[in-house]
């Protein structure tokens, strides 16, 4: 007994029995059995018993000569029989993209091994043959691999398979997925008697690469024999071509396919083709013209093609279409002829409820021929489907705010308004509508002049030129009832003098839904253990008082409440204020006094407020300016009106000289001057020399 590798058998072969002096054919590779230990089963390995094996045996390329129990054959499948053997690999493996997936083909091997081949193994690889996957095993001699990454280029090979064994591998064949979609819409027109132009519209898909160009091929029947018209348009994405240089009289077959960066598509165009010239005239009327409504937005057309073409193959129709049936016809439409000899249709989008008229003529490549009769229909309509999501919405306490959102279906025609029902109690709807029609299609709509507290209940419906559509859900709100307004914010006092208090605040943000018509004061002068009206200050919403004729350093309490016409509402926070005492003077000098020059044009002043206001608060400052500093004082400023103790003086002249003094200013007025202090402007200088100057050439007579 012998041991042979299990593998060299044609998937799952068990063992072979040789009887004495039989010849062993063998294939074309080769097996080593020397090193088969006898009588010993190994794993992977199948079983060869034999009585007596000759000294050679036939491989097919001569004879294999046996010494001891080596025998070296030329195949790696061991079989009985004349020529039998695995096949060959298959020939001619190719692999062409398509937008999602791969098509390959191929050519059964040129020898089947002697016996039939019952199939091929299919394997793939993404990374140019370093790794290979198993697609699967096929029957016929076409596969294609699906759902593939656009963009991906993949490697294939192929093994045939007989009842022997497998083949080699066949030629690696590749491919990229994401070739483009067919182009669409082709036709083919006569141009004179030695041309016909092509058009055709671009792929709805594209793969995601842009297509580059596009093969026209040409077929003289248009059934096989095509061949690619030389030049085409494979580096233009123009989607016209002429044909030129043709035979008159000579019918041509046309398709088209896109490529792009990935390849060529898959599927081509429709077919057109189209006769090159000879004499020829413009076609017949066509006949039977019929229009149908479908619906709402569609009108079939529906045509017998003409008795006669005028000698020329009618490539398409042009249909004019009208509102009344009257000369002038504003609407023309192109169309493709389709192919049917006995007729054609075409589906015109329109608008709902209206009604056309159409007339048709065939074109050849003479032109358009005689119209045919007249045909009308008319699209159906219907009023409106109701109004979505009404809300009803109190402003205040005498209006309601409607909104809503336009039907679902406007019945085919325009809405041009909406009318408004209104109800006191949700049931009774028999009064006249609150508005008959908006005249407009905006969606919302506030009902006004109502009183307080009163209930509402709304629905809408809307309008088109059909009629009034049906209603939409009811919805309700109750106008505000009126309340006494907020408490104002934000009150201030401030004393001014010796007798007058000044108060300021902010209106309440809730009025109470009335408007606020004034404002009552109140003050205190125990700290608000008790309070007096001191003001009601009606039909005007001012939100500042003075409170005059007050002594001298006496603090007031202050409170303010607004009113409405319900009454006063809550009051305000507590402020208080302190007027200025009896002893008021006017304030001391102001203290440190400093002039600095910055630049030729301006001094800078700063200085110390008072240690003594005087009593009353210092409310400004006098900035006084002397040539000399011993006279002829001038006002600068003669109040600030603010308590900052700085000023800039600007405008001034190069190299000049400028005394100043400062006096502070409180209710009895301006205090003593501080002490005089001066500042010189700088001196005005010839400007500094300019920098980075270049000197470039700028052609033969210029130097920038």
């Amino acid at each position: 007994m012998v041991l042979f590798p299990l593998g060299v058998l044609a998937q799952g072969t068990g063992s072979l029995r040789l009887d004495s002096h039989q010849n062993l054919d063998v294939g074309r590779s080769q097996i080593d059995l020397s090193v088969i230990d006898s009588g010993a089963i190994l794993a992977g390995y199948g079983v060869l018993e034999y009585d007596k094996l000759r000294d050679s045996f036939e491989d097919g390329d001569g004879r294999t000569d046996v010494a001891a129990n080596t025998v070296r054959v030329g195949s790696a499948y061991m079989r009985t029989g004349p020529n039998a053997g695995p096949p060959d690999p298959p020939r001619d493996l190719t692999a062409h993209g398509g937008k999602d997936e791969i098509y390959i083909s191929w050519k059964p091997p040129a020898d089947d091994g002697g016996s039939m081949i019952a199939g091929y193994i299919i394997q793939w690889s993404s990374d140019a043959g370093n790794s290979w996957t198993e697609l699967g095993s096929w029957v016929g001699v076409t596969a294609k691999h699906l759902n593939r990454q656009r963009g991906q280029t993949l490697h294939y090979r192929i093994q045939a398979v007989n009842k022997d064994g497998h083949s080699g591998w066949s030629n690696i064949a590749s491919a990229t997925a994401g070739t483009p979609g067919g182009a669409t819409g082709l036709s083919a027109t006569p141009s004179g008697q030695n041309q016909i132009n092509l058009s055709w519209i671009a792929p709805n898909d594209n793969a995601g690469a842009a297509v580059t160009g596009y093969r026209i091929q040409v077929s003289p029947d248009g059934t096989g024999n095509w061949t690619n018209l030389e030049g085409g348009n494979t580096n233009s994405t123009a989607t016209t071509y002429s044909h030129t240089g043709l035979q008159s009289g000579t019918t041509y077959y046309y398709r088209v396919f896109a490529i792009n960066s990935r390849g060529v598509s898959v599927t081509g165009s429709n077919v057109a083709h189209a006769t090159a010239s000879a004499t020829a005239t413009a076609p017949g009327a066509p006949t039977g013209l019929t229009a149908t409504a479908s619906g709402r937005n569609e009108i079939t057309l529906g045509w017998t093609a003409p008795g006669s073409n005028g000698g020329s193959a009618i490539t398409g129709y042009r249909i004019w279409r009208s509102r009344d049936g009257q000369a002038p016809w504003p609407w023309k439409r192109i169309i493709p002829n389709t192919g049917d000899p006995d007729g054609t249709t075409f589906i015109d989008r329109v608008d709902p409820g209206t009604t056309y008229y159409y007339r048709v003529a065939a074109i050849n490549s003479v032109g358009a021929g005689t119209l045919s009769a007249v045909a009308s229909a008319t699209t159906e309509a219907s009023a409106p489907d109701a109004p979505r999501n009404l809300t009803a919405t109190a402003s205040g306490p005498t209006q309601i705010v409607l909104s809503w959102t336009v039907p679902n279906d406007d019945g085919g025609v325009p809405i041009t308004g909406y009318q408004i029902e209104s109800s006191a109690d949700g049931a009774d709807w028999g009064n006249s509508p609150l508005v008959e029609n908006t005249g407009n299609n905006k969606t919302t709509y506030t009902d006004t002049g109502l009183t307080e507290g009163t209930t509402r209940y709304y629905r809408v419906s809307a309008i088109n030129r059909i009629g009034t559509g049906a209603s939409s859900n009811e919805s309700s709100a109750t106008t505000q009832a009126i309340s006494a307004p907020d408490a104002p914010t934000n009150l201030t006092a401030t004393a001014s003098g010796q007798t007058r208090i000044d108060l300021s605040w902010t209106a309440p943000e809730n009025n109470g839904g009335a408007a606020i018509t004034g404002y009552q004061i109140q003050v205190s002068s125990n700290a608000g253990n008790s309070w007096n009206p001191l003001r009601n200050i009606t039909g005007r919403a001012t939100t500042t008082y003075s409170h005059t004729g007050l002594t001298a350093g006496t603090t007031r309490y202050y409170q303010v409440l607004a009113i409405n016409s319900v009454g006063a509402g809550a009051p305000s926070g507590v402020a208080s204020a302190t007027t200025d005492a009896v002893t008021v003077t006017a304030p001391d000098a102001p203290a440190n006094l400093t002039a600095t020059a910055s630049g030729p044009t301006r001094i800078d002043l700063r200085w110390t407020a008072p240690s003594s206001s005087g009593g009353s608060s210092i409310t400004g400052y006098r900035i006084q300016v002397s040539p000399n500093g011993t006279g002829n004082w001038t006002n600068l400023v003669r109040n600030t009106r603010n308590t900052n103790t700085t000023y800039a003086h600007t405008g001034l002249s190069p190299g000049m000289t400028h005394h100043y003094r400062v006096r502070a200013i409180n209710s009895v007025g301006p205090g003593a001057p501080s002490d005089v202090t001066r500042a010189t402007t700088t001196a005005a200088t010839a400007p500094d020399a300019p920098s980075n100057l270049t000197a470039t050439a700028s052609g033969r007579t210029e130097i920038t």
